[in-house]
């Protein structure tokens, strides 16, 4: 019955198909006829135009004769006969697309009754299946059964066995209890025995331990007594090390302060002092160095060379300082001599110095060196065009006094620090005495990006006031060592610099890349000719403190080159001082560009007497 069903699906399928392909012969012949309304309605319109021709003919040729006319009335008749023919011919085609749509809902229908029956078959072939797997199922029934009656009869012969086993047990399990119940009774007569035992063995041991923690009491009374005593002299030792180093700070710091009062001092009076040595040198292109190119540290045993040229600026006892000795003329304690730069120690901060005069020596102009007996020296550098910078430096090389002198006896004066006797105070006690700092230029014009700045935004940071007010004048060296004073000031952050690693030097183009800040700083000082600009110098982490301390402060220099040589800036208007890694711009101990950087600010208002009431 199933393949018959199956035989008869597929004749189902067979006939729909046959019924499809004579719906599509339909569609086919409708199309045509379709298509053969469409001609006959062109060739209707054509007619009509014909006949519209023809009623202009006729109407041309109104007054040949009243024939015409009825000629023109029987062709227009037929005209209308031909619309109405076409008009039989298009219903004629909607009558055939109507049995055309019909023949394809029933070819449709067709289809369906095909699906309708092939799904009775397979439902006749899965009803055959289940038929076939439940008899399988009865044998599988008739199968467990059998199992289940010999399970159940061998499960009978071993209750009978289990049964004879048990009363084995029992009878074997009664014999034992009675061998349990006399061991039992023996065990319990040497348990007692052995408590007894244990009792006197633990009193015994109480006692011992009684002993024992009364002895460990009387140690460990006997070590606090110790520790405390211990404590009580490492107290006193830190105290009196703390005592002999706040004598020694204060010591040093009275030091420092006598000899800064001194020099001051002795730059007021240098006008009635006669020099003890004079020396005079013409700076060549061989004995100075320029922005692109490097700066390197020296050994000690270098440093003492007569060539050297910062050191036969300072005293004698500058020049044989030795590690750790407190030279006050260098404000501090040495700590490594670089050659062309020294490190030196004080209130727990490293500080660099050079010499303060290296940028005025470009090639071409003479320096005159006086040398006076307190260990003050007057350096007068003259160039070409005949104007001269004064530099007044006391024993220690710290710049006491710089004038411009144009070449008609202008003087214009830069830097004065004799007076301000009474400003000079330790780092420590100068950040204590300043109240907290309060911002009022928003922070990208505080801190700006040189890669986005305009000459707008430049000029305004370059020329505004501090950000707060104050009743003092700052040393140079106050301004310089404690960045509490510099942060009055706005900076200008020279990102276009790509210091490499280890590297002070510039090239070309990145100094090409300071034009819009060059040209800012060159308009400003021609407008005010004694305006004073710091450019700082940083590294990044990599390295020890005191080699990025001496390298930072060579790429401030280089900066301040490449503004001098490119853009004209004077040398005279520009302190340099670098910082080592003291101040990350990012917080990382590794390689960073980002902090391998230099920057700008405008320091004037801080350090000139003039500006501010003493």
């Amino acid at each position: 019955d199933a393949l018959a069903e199956q035989e008869a699906a597929e004749q189902a399928d067979a006939d729909a198909l046959a019924e499809q392909e004579a719906a599509e012969q339909a569609d086919a012949d409708a199309l045509a006829e379709q298509e053969a309304a469409e001609q006959a309605e062109a060739d209707a319109l054509a007619e009509q135009e014909a006949a519209e021709q023809a009623d202009a003919d006729a109407l041309a040729e109104q007054e040949a004769a009243e024939q015409a006319d009825a000629d023109a009335l029987a062709e227009q008749e037929a005209t209308e006969q031909a619309e109405a023919d076409a008009l039989a011919e298009q219903e004629a085609a909607e009558q055939a697309e109507a049995d055309a749509l019909a023949e394809q809902e029933a070819a449709e229908q067709a289809d369906a009754d095909a699906l309708a029956e092939q799904e009775a078959a397979e439902q006749a072939d899965a009803d055959a299946l289940a038929e076939q797997e439940a008899a399988e199922q009865a044998d599988a029934d008739a199968l467990a059964e059998q199992e289940a009656t010999e399970q159940a009869d061998a499960d009978a012969l071993a209750e009978q066995e289990a049964a004879e086993q048990a009363d084995a047990d029992a009878l074997a399990e009664q014999q034992a209890v009675v061998r349990a119940e006399e061991e039992a009774a023996l065990a319990e007569q040497e348990a007692i025995e052995q408590a007894e035992a244990d009792a006197l063995a633990e009193q015994e041991a109480a006692e011992q331990a009684e002993a024992d923690a009364l002895a460990e009491q009387e140690a460990a009374e006997q070590a606090e007594a110790r520790s405390v005593a211990e404590q009580e002299a490492i107290e006193q030792a830190e105290a009196d090390a703390l005592a002999e180093q706040e004598a020694s700070d204060k010591a040093d710091a009275e030091a420092l302060a006598e000899a800064e009062a001194d020099a001051l001092a002795s730059a007021v009076a240098l006008e009635t002092q006669e020099a003890s040595e004079t020396s005079e040198t013409v700076v060549t292109a061989d004995t100075t160095r320029t922005s692109d190119e490097e700066a390197q540290a020296t050994t000690a045993s270098e440093a003492d060379d007569d060539d050297n040229q910062i050191w036969k600026y300072l005293g004698a006892a500058a020049v044989g300082a030795v590690a750790g000795a407190l030279i006050p003329q260098l404000g501090g304690r040495v700590v490594e001599n670089q050659g062309d730069r020294m490190i030196v120690e004080r209130d727990g901060e490293l500080h660099v110095r050079k010499d303060e005069n290296l940028l005025l020596r470009r090639p071409g102009v003479t320096e005159t060196t006086e040398s006076f007996t307190d260990g003050i020296t007057r350096s007068t550098v003259t160039r070409e065009d005949g104007s001269r910078i004064v530099t007044v430096r006391d024993s220690g090389g710290f710049v006491l006094k710089r004038t411009r002198y144009l070449p008609d006896d202008t003087a214009i004066v830069l830097i004065d620090e004799t007076l301000k006797a009474d400003s000079w105070v330790s780092s420590v006690d100068l950040e204590e005495s300043l109240p907290p700092l309060r911002y009022d230029l928003p922070e990208e014009r505080y801190v700006v990006d040189y890669r986005r700045a305009d000459e707008d935004i430049l000029r305004e940071a370059l020329l505004a006031p501090p950000v707060q007010e104050f009743d003092r004048a700052f040393t140079l060296r106050q301004v310089r060592e404690n960045s509490r004073v510099r942060d009055m000031m706005p900076r200008i952050d020279l990102d276009v610099i790509q210091f490499a690693t280890g590297s002070s030097a510039i090239q070309p183009s990145e100094a090409e890349a300071l034009r819009l800040i060059g040209n800012t700083m060159a308009d400003i000082i021609e407008q005010h000719p004694n305006e004073i600009f710091l450019v700082e110098g940083h590294t990044d982490a990599v390295g020890s403190d005191l080699m990025n301390l001496g390298l930072s402060d060579r790429r401030a220099e280089a900066v301040a080159l490449a503004l001098t040589e490119y853009f004209a800036i004077p040398p005279e208007n520009l302190i340099v001082q670098g910082y080592g890694e003291r101040y990350l711009k990012l917080d990382t101990q590794g390689p960073s560009q980002v902090n391998r950087r230099a920057s700008v600010r405008r320091i004037t208002p801080l350090i000139d007497a003039g500006l501010v009431s003493l």
